[in-house]
């Protein structure tokens, strides 16, 4: 008792107080105003939803080449959309029928201008090249300068390349009116399609394939017994 009498005990008050002024000190190392807070975390805010490329265009929800859906109605009446599709239509009709047609009456042809078999041949084949190879440029071509004008730039070119064939005095004038008739006919097939998309609304669009693609069909039906009849008469 003698050699711990001099030293006494922390009580519960001296306890207190020291955790007391421990806490006021980490308060004022740390103490915050309402405003510098408010201020720090708008910054922060900022901060995150600011784009790490700067240099980057901002994002928007409208993807490129599409309409937004403030355009997404139709230019046109439903009414005017069907009859823009009727004239898109003959002009499809008439193209592939010419196709199917001539090849029933190559044998004809071979006999009326004293033709090889290799040289009627390439009066088929020219229309399907000039036809088939340049679909691709020609779709491009209707972007660039709207449907109709390509549209009927190729109908006018198909038209006076068929009165050609018509009137064709040798085979090889035959076979270079048809390669022109082809390009004719690339010209104005892909521009329907892009003219589907374009008048009609989007709860509409199906019936309007729906007949582009019967009377496509449908020319390739047609076209054998039409030839059929010509080359028999």
């Amino acid at each position: 008792r003698s050699g711990h009498s001099g030293a006494q005990a922390p009580g519960p008050v001296s306890g207190v107080q020291r955790a007391s002024g421990m806490l006021e000190s980490a308060g004022r190392t740390r103490k915050v105003t309402p405003g510098k807070a408010l201020t720090s975390r708008f910054a922060a805010r900022s901060a995150c939803s600011r784009s790490p490329f700067p240099d980057l265009p901002e994002r928007r929800n409208s993807v490129p080449g599409m309409p937004s859906p403030a355009s997404a109605a139709p230019p046109v009446s439903e009414k005017q959309a069907w009859k823009a599709l009727s004239a898109l239509c003959v002009g499809l009709f008439i193209t592939l029928l010419d196709q199917s047609l001539v090849a029933v009456t190559l044998p004809q042809i071979t006999e009326d201008l004293g033709s090889s078999v290799n040289q009627a041949v390439w009066v088929s084949a020219g229309y399907l090249l000039t036809f088939a190879v340049p679909l691709l440029v020609t779709g491009r071509l209707g972007d660039r300068f709207g449907q109709r004008a390509v549209y009927l730039a190729g109908m006018v070119l198909f038209t006076l390349a068929a009165a050609a064939c018509a009137f064709a005095p040798t085979i090889e004038t035959l076979i270079l009116a048809r390669a022109v008739q082809g390009f004719g006919a690339s010209l104005l097939n892909p521009q329907p399609l892009s003219v589907i998309n374009r008048v009609f609304a989007r709860n509409r669009r199906g019936a309007a394939m729906g007949v582009w693609s019967a009377v496509a069909s449908s020319a390739g039906l047609f076209g054998p017994v039409i030839g059929g009849l010509l080359a028999g008469g």
